[in-house]
């Protein structure tokens, strides 16, 4: 859709209250002393846990249940709250500012009407509230970054980094790593390369909508040639230039911005667009691309990419 929003449901777990025949499971034993020898008191959770695996399961089926409940009466509400909801995420395209306003308002009603409410509301075209954001100007919305403003995503990925994790958090870079060049002198500090930091770094590149695809491919290719070595090893010194030379795209694949929505604003009739679809394949990768075309005013045609997907 040429417009959108996203919002986040508040306190979702903390608002879904079990069942008195659950409460037996979700007991647990505590005593403040932590000793062994005193006898625990024991309690219990009156709402879903985090971390218990039904939870998200639970809490999409309470969202579903309530959306149903308003369906007659708050149709696009309902819709966005049953077809464009992850868990407590909600983000929904409109076709204009006024379907985007009225889904928000009925979307909001609903979910007051079981006890619930959004932390925020974030408008495509609009700078993001203070709170949503660190930069004041991007957030985060499955796994991309999002300029609300100027309505352009790009790729969610931090600054290539070989450290491990401590704590959630990676160690800082010597230096910055914003070229090819200082990936060059990154990788040399690096003792070797294993099959382990080779895995990491694709899981790196976190792109559902297919944007950088033929990246992507590029390293499930070379992840098959290490099919052969366990998780630690040091991986061959021809496949270490393969590895370096990819890495460098990292820093370009971090600038690379995209629009959200895949309508122009020229479009000439925004309702009608024709898919484009092609695909290919060789002996050890396949490929499909998908893309959208909208006639504009000018005469001519858009052609936005998709989707895409490979295959090996």
């Amino acid at each position: 859709g040429k417009y959108s929003f996203t919002s986040d449901i508040k306190k979702l777990y903390n608002n879904l209250w079990l069942n008195s025949d659950s409460i037996p499971y979700s007991l647990f034993l505590y005593h403040p002393s932590l000793d062994i020898s005193v006898p625990p008191k024991v309690f219990y959770m009156r709402t879903a846990w985090y971390g218990v695996v039904v939870t998200a399961a639970q809490a999409a089926v309470a969202i579903r249940r309530v959306a149903k409940d308003h369906l007659d009466t708050h149709p696009m509400g309902a819709k966005t709250l049953l077809e464009q909801t992850y868990v407590d995420d909600l983000s929904s395209p409109s076709a204009t500012i006024g379907d985007r306003e009225e889904t928000i308002s009925q979307a909001v009603e609903i979910l007051s009407k079981a006890g619930l409410s959004t932390k925020y509301i974030i408008r495509s075209h609009e700078p993001p509230p203070e709170e949503a954001s660190a930069d004041g100007y991007s957030v985060f919305t499955l796994g991309y970054r999002w300029d609300c403003e100027k309505d352009i995503l790009s790729l969610g990925m931090d600054e290539l980094n070989f450290h491990k994790k401590v704590r959630g958090a990676k160690k800082e870079n010597p230096f910055s790593v914003d070229g090819e060049d200082d990936v060059t002198r990154l990788v040399n500090t690096v003792p070797f390369f294993t099959k382990v930091m080779c895995v990491s770094k694709s899981a790196e590149i976190w792109d559902p909508l297919g944007i950088v695809e033929p990246v992507k491919a590029c390293f499930k290719r070379l992840l098959s040639n290490l099919n052969s070595i366990d998780w630690k090893d040091r991986i061959p010194d021809d496949q270490t230039d393969l590895w370096t030379h990819y890495l460098k795209m990292f820093p370009a694949l971090k600038a690379l911005q995209f629009p959200r929505s895949a309508i122009p604003f020229d479009a000439l009739v925004p309702e009608e667009a024709r898919l484009i679809l092609c695909s290919d394949a060789a002996v050890d990768c396949g490929g499909a691309v998908c893309y959208i075309s909208y006639r504009l005013t000018s005469g001519q045609w858009s052609s936005n990419l998709l989707t895409a997907r490979s295959r090996l």
